[in-house]
C-alpha cells in the first residue's frame, strides 16, 4: 500500500469531503434507479461542507453501503455526509472538498479497471486521486467488502458481535486519509457461516448483519439439495418411481422429510427432471450463478436395497456403502445438459457420508465438490493425514474443491477454542487451492474471539492468529482488562487442542466426518476448580473494562459463562468403583447429591434465558438435542448404582440382618429421616427418597418390574436381534420404532419421583464394535410415551471380555414436565427397551439381570 500525504475528510465534526460508498445489506440482484440527497450542512456552521455519491447504475446493494458508510462516519465524527447521485457531481467538486466515489461507475481512475480484470469478484479497489478516494469492487459484493474496509481501517470500526453493543466505533471529531492505493481479495472465493446466510435465520438480522460486515455474504450453493429438486409434491404422484423402495413399497417422503431419502440417480428420467428443472430455474433467475446438487442429509439411496438393479453393497472410506460412482456419474450428466443451455453456470454439492469418496472418473470442471469434516480433528496428525490425502484423491478428479466444516459454537457447553489449529488448516487449504469454504458456526458468543478471527482467517489466512485475537480482546473490553480474557480463552484452546486428545469422547469421534457434538461426555474431563478460576478471570476482566460497552460486552461474556458453568457443575459424570466407606460416605455427605439437582434446574432456566437474548442465543439449543441426553436432572445414575455395588459387596448382609456397615447404616438413617419430621426443604426430602430407592435396590426389594437371569436365562442378542424367552417377553415396539429392542411392556402402579433402573449385559472377548443402551418409556393407555429417559450409550469394545452394566436414575416427575402429556397420573406400562447399534454379525451380546426400582410404595 502506497501511502504519501494525505487529507482531512471530517475536521473538528464539520464534514469537509464527499464520499462515494457502498456497504452491506442488500439483495444482489435488487436494482433501482439512486435518487440524489440533498447536500447540507455537516456538523456545524462555518466550515467546507462534505458529500456522499452513488454511482448512478448502482443497485440497492450499493445505496445500502453508501447508508453504511454515512452512518459509521457520522457515528465516530458526528458529521453526517450526504448521498449524491452521479449527475450531482460536478457542482459537488465546487462544492466539497473530496468526494468518496463508491461503486463501478463512469468515473473510475487511472488503472482501476485493469486491478479489478486481475481479482476474483469479491475483490476490491481503494485508491486515493488528488482530493477524491475511488471504493469499487468486481461486484456490489466486492464493493461493500471494499466499503467495510475503509470503516475498519481509516475509521477504526470493528464489528466484534452482533448489534449496537458488539461493534466498537472509537469516536474521533476528525477523519483524516492519507493517500492510498489498496488491492484486496479473498483467499477463498466463497465464505459462509450457517446460520448466518439469511437475514431471517434462527439467530436473528443481526447476526447476518454482523456476518456481511465481516465479508462473510452466502455466494456458492452447495447444501441439501435433492428434496427441493425432487419435491415430492411435484413428482410424488406423477413419477413415484423417482423415489425408493422400503420393506417392498415406493417410499414418497412426506413433503416435510428433507432427510433419509434420495431418488433414484440410477433412474435416466431424474437426469432429464432435474436438468428442466435447473434450466428453468436459471431463466427465471439469471443473476444467479450457482445451482446445488447436493445430496439429502443422511443416507437412503434406491441403490442400497438389494433388490435394486444397480444394488451395490461395497463401503468407502469412512464405512458407508459407496454410492460416488452411481451418483457423480448422475451429476455430470446434469451438469453436461444444463451448461448447453446456460454455458456459464457452477454446481455444488457435498462430498458427504457416501459420497464422500472421489469417483472413479473426473468430475465436470463446472461441479466444485464441498468435502464435509470438522478440522479440529486436525490437533490429531494421522487424522489430518487421512484427510489431506482425500483432498489429494479429489483434486485428481475435480477441478476446484471446497471445504465443509462443522465450527460450533452451539450446542458445546464450554468454549470450544481452537483458533491456531484453525489457521494452520486455513492456510492448509489456501496453498492446496480449496475455493470454497462453508462452516456451520452455530455461534455461541461466549466464545468471544473465535467468529471474528476465523472471518479474517477466512479472507486471509495468512493473518497473524495472535495479533487478530489481542486486537478483539483489546477492543472488546480494553487493554487493561484483556490480559485476564486472554488468559481465559487460553484454557480452553488447551482444553481442545491438548488434553481432549486422550479422552474416549474424541477418539470415538476423530476418524467421523463430525465430533460428536450431541455426546456432552467432554464434561467429564473439566474439573469444578477450573470453572472457579475461570469465573474468576472473568469477573476481574469485567472489573477492568473501559468504557461502558466494554464493560457491557464483558458482562455478556460473563452471563454466557454461567451457563457453562451451570452444564459443567450439574453433569452427571462417571463415578469410578467404590473401595472405602470414607469415599461413600463423602458422596452422600449433605447436600452433595442434591446440589447437583438445583444446579441442573439453574441450568435449564439459564438455557431459557439465552433462547430469549438476541446476541447470545444458542441456535443449537439443549432443548433441540432433549432426545440426545441434553438435558439432564442433576440425578446421577453412575454415583447411585456404585454406592449401590459398594453396600452390595462389602456391607449389606443376609436377608434378616439387622446391621450392616457404616455406608449401609448411614443410607438407612437417611431414609429414615422422613419419620423423624426432621426434614427442613425440599432437597432433604428428595435425599430421603434417594436413600429409600437406593435401600430396595441394594435388597432387591418390592421392584417396580425385574428380570432375573439366574431363573430365567439370559437373553442374547444376535446381528441386532434379540433371541428371547416367550414367557418373559414380548416383542412390540411399534409405537416407538427404531428406538431399540422392546423386551417388555409391563403394567405397573408408577409413583411420582426417583426411578432406578439397570442392565446387565456381557460382550465376549474380542468385541470391536457396537453400541447399547437401555431406554424406558412410561406409556398411558393409548401407547402414548408421558415421559422418557435413557441410559449412557456404552461402547461394547471397551468392555469386552467383562459384565457391565446399562444405569439410569432419573425423578421422572421432572421428565414428565418436559412433554406435552404431563400427567404422571394416566402411566399405565412401563415399556423397557435395550437398544444395540452397528453389532457385529458374529458377536453374540448376552443380558443379565434387569432391574427397575423405586422407593417403598406408600
Amino acid at each position: 500500500m502506497k501511502q504519501m500525504n494525505g487529507f482531512t475528510l471530517v475536521d473538528n465534526g464539520i464534514g469537509r469531503a464527499a464520499i462515494v460508498a457502498m456497504g452491506a445489506g442488500r439483495a444482489l440482484e435488487a436494482i433501482e434507479a439512486m435518487k440524489a440527497g440533498e447536500p447540507g450542512e455537516a456538523g456545524g456552521a462555518g466550515g467546507a461542507r462534505s458529500a456522499v455519491n452513488a454511482a448512478a447504475l448502482a443497485n440497492e446493494h450499493v445505496r445500502s453501503s453508501a447508508e453504511l458508510l454515512v452512518y459509521y462516519i457520522q457515528l465516530a465524527t458526528g458529521a453526517e455526509l450526504p448521498i449524491l447521485a452521479e449527475g450531482d457531481i460536478p457542482n459537488a467538486r465546487a462544492e466539497y472538498d473530496a468526494i468518496i466515489f463508491v461503486g463501478l461507475g463512469s468515473l473510475l481512475f487511472d488503472g482501476v479497471q485493469d486491478s479489478l480484470n486481475s481479482m476474483n469478484d469479491e475483490g476490491f479497489v481503494i485508491q486515493t486521486q488528488d482530493k477524491a478516494i475511488l471504493i469499487a469492487g468486481n461486484s456490489s459484493w466486492g464493493t461493500m467488502h471494499g466499503v467495510c474496509e475503509f470503516l475498519e481501517q481509516y475509521v477504526g470500526v470493528r464489528w466484534l458481535m452482533p448489534g449496537p453493543d458488539g461493534e466498537d466505533v472509537p469516536a474521533s471529531p476528525t477523519l483524516w486519509i492519507p493517500h492510498i492505493e489498496l488491492r484486496q481479495q479473498p483467499a477463498f472465493m466463497s465464505r459462509t457461516f450457517s446460520p448466518l446466510k439469511f437475514a431471517d435465520n434462527m439467530n436473528g438480522p443481526l447476526h447476518y448483519e454482523w456476518a456481511l460486515r465481516n465479508r462473510l455474504p452466502y455466494r456458492f450453493n452447495a447444501h441439501h439439495n435433492m428434496s427441493v429438486l425432487f419435491s415430492p409434491e411435484k413428482y410424488g404422484e406423477t413419477h413415484p418411481e423417482f423415489y425408493p423402495m422400503r420393506e417392498g413399497k415406493r417410499y414418497i417422503p412426506p413433503v416435510e422429510i428433507n432427510y433419509e431419502w434420495q431418488p433414484d440417480f440410477s433412474n435416466p428420467a431424474t437426469v432429464q427432471a432435474a436438468i428442466e428443472t435447473i434450466v428453468q430455474y436459471f431463466d427465471g433467475n439469471p443473476q444467479q450463478s450457482c445451482y446445488s446438487l447436493g445430496i439429502n442429509d443422511s443416507s437412503g439411496y434406491c441403490e442400497e436395497d438389494p433388490d435394486h438393479p444397480h444394488y451395490t453393497s461395497k463401503l468407502n472410506s469412512k464405512g458407508f456403502v459407496d454410492m460416488s460412482d452411481i451418483y457423480y456419474k448422475w451429476v455430470n450428466q446434469v451438469a453436461e445438459g444444463v451448461l448447453q443451455v446456460h454455458p456459464d453456470k457452477w454446481f455444488g454439492l457435498l462430498a458427504y457420508e457416501n459420497v464422500i469418496d472421489p469417483p472413479s472418473f473426473p468430475l465436470h470442471p463446472r461441479v466444485v465438490p464441498v468435502i464435509t469434516k470438522d478440522r479440529m480433528t486436525w490437533i490429531d496428525p494421522d487424522v489430518a493425514a487421512g484427510d489431506q490425502l482425500r483432498l489429494q484423491e479429489w483434486q485428481k478428479t475435480a477441478a476446484s474443491t471446497g471445504w465443509y466444516d462443522y465450527i460450533y459454537g452451539s450446542p458445546y457447553m464450554v468454549p470450544r477454542m481452537y483458533l491456531h489449529q484453525m489457521a494452520d488448516n486455513y492456510r492448509y487449504a489456501q496453498q492446496n487451492k480449496v475455493s470454497v469454504q462453508y462452516a456451520e458456526l452455530y455461534p455461541n458468543w461466549g466464545e468471544g474471539p473465535k467468529p471474528w478471527v476465523t472471518a479474517k482467517l477466512l479472507w486471509d489466512p495468512n493473518a497473524d492468529v495472535d495479533a487478530l485475537v489481542s486486537e478483539w480482546l483489546e477492543r472488546a473490553v480494553g487493554v487493561q482488562a484483556a490480559p485476564y480474557l486472554a488468559a481465559y480463552y487460553s484454557h480452553w484452546e488447551h482444553f481442545w487442542t491438548k488434553r481432549i486428545q486422550d479422552s474416549t469422547w474424541f477418539q470415538e469421534g476423530k476418524n467421523l466426518i463430525y465430533l460428536l457434538f450431541p455426546d456432552a461426555k467432554y464434561l467429564e474431563l473439566i474439573s469444578e476448580e477450573e470453572m472457579t478460576e475461570s469465573k474468576e478471570l472473568l469477573e476481574a476482566a469485567l472489573a477492568h473494562a473501559g468504557t461502558h460497552k466494554q464493560q457491557i460486552r464483558a458482562q455478556m461474556l460473563l452471563n454466557a459463562f454461567e451457563y457453562y458453568e451451570s452444564c459443567v457443575l450439574s453433569y452427571p459424570k462417571t463415578i469410578a468403583p467404590i473401595t472405602d466407606a470414607s469415599t461413600a460416605l463423602s458422596l452422600l455427605q449433605h447436600g452433595a447429591i442434591t446440589r447437583k439437582v438445583e444446579l441442573a434446574q439453574k441450568r435449564l432456566q439459564l438455557a431459557e434465558a439465552l433462547d430469549n437474548d438476541p446476541i447470545l442465543k444458542h441456535p443449537l439449543s439443549i432443548q433441540r438435542f432433549a432426545s440426545y441426553g441434553f438435558i439432564w436432572s442433576g440425578w446421577n445414575p453412575s454415583l447411585f448404582w456404585r454406592l449401590k455395588d459398594y453396600i452390595s459387596e462389602n456391607e449389606h448382609h443376609q436377608a434378616g440382618e439387622q446391621s450392616g456397615g457404616l455406608v449401609f447404616e448411614k443410607v438407612k438413617e437417611l431414609a429414615r429421616a422422613a419419620d423423624t419430621n426432621t426434614l427442613a426443604n425440599k432437597s432433604a426430602d428428595k435425599m430421603v427418597e434417594f436413600s429409600q430407592v437406593l435401600l430396595n435396590a441394594v435388597a432387591k426389594s418390592a421392584p417396580l418390574w425385574q428380570y432375573d437371569a439366574n431363573s430365567q436365562g439370559h437373553i442374547t442378542i444376535a446381528s441386532n436381534v434379540p433371541s428371547i424367552n416367550p414367557a418373559a417377553f414380548f416383542v412390540n415396539n411399534e409405537n416407538h420404532p427404531g428406538e431399540g429392542h422392546c423386551l417388555v411392556i409391563h403394567p405397573v402402579s408408577l409413583q411420582t419421583g426417583l426411578l432406578a433402573g439397570r442392565a446387565a449385559y456381557y460382550s465376549p472377548p474380542g468385541t470391536s464394535k457396537g453400541t447399547a443402551e437401555m431406554a424406558l418409556h412410561g406409556l398411558n393407555a393409548e401407547g402414548e410415551a408421558v415421559f422418557k429417559t435413557r441410559s449412557a450409550k456404552k461402547q461394547l469394545a471397551a468392555t469386552a471380555g467383562d459384565w457391565s452394566s446399562l444405569e439410569l436414575f432419573e425423578d421422572v416427575s421432572a421428565l414428565a414436565s418436559l412433554t406435552s402429556l404431563p400427567n404422571l397420573a394416566s402411566v399405565t406400562q412401563i415399556q423397557v427397551l435395550i437398544k444395540v447399534s452397528s453389532l457385529a454379525e458374529d458377536t453374540v451380546l448376552s443380558l443379565g439381570d434387569i432391574g427397575l426400582y423405586q422407593a417403598a410404595l406408600q
